[in-house]
């Protein structure tokens, strides 16, 4: 993971993906490089409308990959598979899943 400046963070690809990604990281706390609390992860996530950006905990299932949440998404059901970084705990005391990403 490396900082662009403080509003922009590139993270590169874990071996076999595609692409790397380039995170506007305003709003989101910063995960620690050297832990692995907070992590980049696949996901479903149940959430009414795609326009939200945090997830509470309770509404997002971790997947091992992201054809696997793909597979798993049911937007029928308000299901969405997505790339999502976490958890953190909020500024509530709420433990959060920050969106990188929307999987079509």
């Amino acid at each position: 993971m490396y900082f662009i400046n403080p509003n922009l963070c590139v993270i590169i690809s874990p071996p076999g993906e595609k692409y790397g990604l380039i995170i506007d990281m305003r709003g989101i706390v910063p995960p620690d490089p050297e832990s692995t609390a907070s992590s980049m992860q696949f996901a479903v996530v149940y959430v009414p409308r795609r326009s939200r950006n945090r997830f509470a905990a309770s509404c997002v299932e971790i997947k091992e990959t992201a054809a696997d949440a793909i597979d798993d998404a049911d937007p029928d059901n308000k299901l969405y598979a997505a790339r999502v970084s976490g958890p953190s705990k909020s500024s509530e005391g709420q433990m959060i899943y920050y969106l990188l990403e929307w999987l079509d």
